[in-house]
């Protein structure tokens, strides 16, 4: 809930670019694990995580660069 739409496609190639692996040449989709029942839009309300004192408006480039951070450690 940052208030940032990033779709699962677009996070992983953000990762898989934090390792230098060109995510488009080793991505392959397959129909048959899609399902009638998925969702194509989905987002959160950030205002309620404000309470918790989380930075809500982080954008994605800088979310993958945090967790990738700390994977590396």
């Amino acid at each position: 809930c940052s208030g940032h739409h990033a779709s699962i496609y677009e996070l992983a190639k953000l990762i898989f670019s934090h390792v230098d692996i060109d995510f488009d040449e080793v991505y392959r989709e397959s129909k048959q694990y899609l399902r009638a029942s998925d969702i194509t839009f989905s987002f959160g309300a950030p205002a309620n995580l404000r309470d918790l004192s989380v930075d809500v408006a982080i954008e994605p480039q800088e979310l993958v660069n945090k967790l990738m951070g700390d994977l590396m450690r």
